[in-house]
């Protein structure tokens, strides 16, 4: 079997781990085991590490093909393969639990670790009914597709039911990958492995099942057969137990239909309740009306008020039993609501306005006299939309509120304007205020006066100037020449340079990639990111990324492009600048 015979290795380690001899028989081996296997156990409080050592000297010397090589050549040989595999490939909890045939030995819950088959997911399908349904129930029948065991290899995937541990994920079915969340932060998470889809374990290509291909389950379609019960609420689940994807090892889920009321043209609910909108002419609610509602089931129901009934708009009546049955009770219903509104004619003759005074109750409102009509003012009232109105005058507040707030250039040209014009009309006034009182005290008061006027205007003028020209002096505008060429020079200025980001043409030179394309150049990678550094939201296939260059850091598009907008450097390597943009060619 060997090219060479194996080399010799302690061959006493497991019959010390058992605290036997090596000349034990099965009886002594499993008398020892049992009792180091309780007293080390997890969940009693016992050493992980002792009883993995335990299970995994009974798992050798247990077997008598294993016992023998191990007695020979000693532990390196079975790590080798001598003897049908390499020691401690099984789990030291299967091995505990086979040893007592499953049961727990320790009585009430049993052991925490012991393997429990999972429970598979649910699938949820959403399905739409209407009005007429719900009111009088419906069954429908569904086609679907579902995952099932196969039945030639009974979900083992091989001819012969053996399986490898997967190499990738070393048996445990799970990949850690790396993505980082900022400087010096990153996060590990759990996915699972993409050589044995989270098996854990791989099959040869030849030993396949020639049914399912390895994958242990095959396809077969079903038809359900979904019934709408009578008053079933929009929402409402209905559930076919253990219909859902079979997979091995594993409790097969549900398959839950959610209900979904479309909506009607005529009725409305509110739980077991129906409601109805009509319109009356004044006519029809003065002098009384009648009109036929065709109901959910079909029936004609005929709707009139009783004679010399007035009905008012925005008035509600109500039927009792003829709402929505009540779900599980079909016998009783909720009630009908009908909401009347009133049309009012557009306008009205001077004669048939008398017509209607002469019949309707008086007027209500006070008459004034000739002298009071005199004192006050007359108005005119015209149509409004009062919406429009409220939205018209919204927008023009903030015009408004956007125009004072505009910080144009002109501004301080014309404050500058200003003050000129008021010195010169000043100086102008002096000047004729000398030649006519050359000897009036008064007048060579005032002119004092306003001179000292137009020198305070003169200075504040003079700050504005130099505060602006302080600021235009510490901004430094962008440059597309490299920052190390700059270093010199700006020393040697002694100016402060302040990041103010980039421009839209910058931005736009960087290249731009879906999330899809990114994941298909970086295929096998499993530390590529998973989620934008920024927003800390996942990428999703269709989302659209930019791509910084040099550092080659990606991004969610309007998350990076309002961060250099305001700073000049990758916000996942801070302390480096970004690089010179790509051309556009490359983009």
């Amino acid at each position: 079997m060997f090219g060479r015979a194996p080399k010799k290795s302690d061959n006493t380690k497991y019959y010390e781990v058992l605290g036997v001899s090596k000349s034990a028989s099965q009886d002594d081996l499993k008398k020892a085991y049992r009792k180091a296997a309780i007293k080390n156990h997890p969940d009693k409080g016992g050493d992980p590490e002792k009883f993995k050592e335990l299970a995994q000297a009974y798992e050798v010397l247990s077997d008598p093909e294993k016992r023998e090589i191990y007695d020979q050549y000693g532990e390196d040989a079975l790590k080798e393969g001598m003897g049908g595999g390499g020691s401690g490939a099984h789990d030291p909890f299967d091995i505990f639990q086979s040893f007592f045939g499953g049961g727990n030995p320790f009585g009430g819950g049993g052991s925490s670790r012991g393997r429990r088959q999972r429970r598979g997911e649910d699938v949820i399908h959403p399905l739409k009914v209407s009005f007429e349904d719900l009111y009088n129930g419906t069954s429908k029948k569904l086609s679907l597709s579902r995952n099932v065991i196969c039945s030639k290899c009974k979900g083992k995937g091989s001819k012969s039911g053996a399986s490898s541990k997967c190499a990738g994920c070393q048996g445990s079915g799970m990949k850690v990958s790396i993505r980082h969340l900022g400087p010096s932060m990153i996060q590990q998470m759990q996915h699972a492995c993409n050589e044995c889809k989270g098996t854990g374990e791989t099959i040869n290509d030849k030993d396949r099942c020639p049914q399912c291909k390895g994958e242990k389950v095959v396809q077969e379609k079903k038809v359900l057969e979904v019934v709408v019960e009578k008053g079933m609420q929009n929402g409402q689940k209905i559930t076919f137990p253990g219909e859902a994807d079979e997979a091995p090892d594993t409790v097969t889920g549900d398959i839950v239909f959610v209900l979904q009321q479309k909506d009607h043209p005529k009725f409305k609910r509110k739980g077991d309740d129906l409601f109805v909108e009509h319109t009356l002419s004044l006519t029809e609610a003065l002098c009384g009306f009648q009109f036929v509602l065709t109901h959910l089931d079909g029936r004609q129901l005929l709707i009139k008020s009783q004679l010399g009934e007035v009905v008012k708009p925005d008035q509600f009546k109500a039927i009792n039993d003829e709402g929505m049955p009540m779900y599980q009770r079909p016998f009783m219903r909720g009630k009908l609501y009908i909401h009347f509104s009133v049309e009012f004619p557009d306008s009205l003759s001077p004669d048939l306005c008398k017509a209607l005074e002469a019949v309707l109750p008086p007027r209500a409102s006070v008459q004034l006299t000739d002298m009071e009509l005199d004192e006050c003012e007359e108005t005119t009232l015209h149509d409004v939309n009062i919406d429009e109105e409220m939205r018209r005058k919204q927008q023009q507040q903030a015009q408004e509120a956007y125009d004072e707030d505009d910080d144009t250039p002109g501004g301080a040209q014309r404050v500058q304007s200003m003050a000129l014009s008021q010195i010169k009309n000043q100086s102008q006034l002096n000047s004729s205020g000398n030649m006519n009182n050359s000897t009036g005290y008064t007048v060579h008061v005032s002119s004092a006066y306003d001179m000292g006027m137009a020198f305070g205007v003169l200075m504040l003028i003079l700050i504005i100037v130099l505060v602006a020209f302080s600021c235009s002096c510490c901004v430094q505008e962008p440059s597309n020449h490299p920052i190390t060429n700059q270093g010199s020079s700006i020393a040697n200025r002694g100016s402060v340079v302040i990041d103010i980001g980039l421009n839209e043409a910058t931005l736009a030179s960087y290249s731009k990639l879906l999330y899809s394309q990114r994941k298909l150049q970086h295929t096998g990678n499993d530390s590529q990111p998973f989620c934008c550094s920024i927003c800390l939201g996942d990428y999703e296939d269709n989302d659209m990324l930019r791509l910084l260059p040099d550092c080659g850091h990606v991004f969610h598009l309007k998350c990076v492009d309002c961060w250099l907008k305001q700073h000049s450097t990758c916000p996942l390597c801070r302390n480096s600048l970004v690089p010179t943009p790509l051309p556009e060619s490359s983009c």
